[in-house]
């Protein structure tokens, strides 16, 4: 893991109070959040693996919704 660079934020008694991160660094660590938000989620469902078919189905409805 990369060390992210932080940069703090004091008030006028020098206590911190913010961390300023490059847009960078942020992104990433926001993806890592969501990818195991995801995964948390899809461990929790109880659902059957599609089939091939299944998958193919329903990747062709979402596409008609759009």
């Amino acid at each position: 893991m990369q060390s992210v660079k932080k940069k703090y934020i004091t008030d006028r008694r020098n206590r911190r109070i913010a961390v300023r991160i490059s847009i960078r660094d942020f992104e990433r660590m926001e993806g890592v959040i969501e990818n195991y938000g995801l995964y948390q989620l899809m461990q929790q469902e109880n659902d059957r693996p599609l089939t091939l078919a299944e998958a193919k189905s329903f990747y062709q409805k979402l596409k008609k919704a759009k």
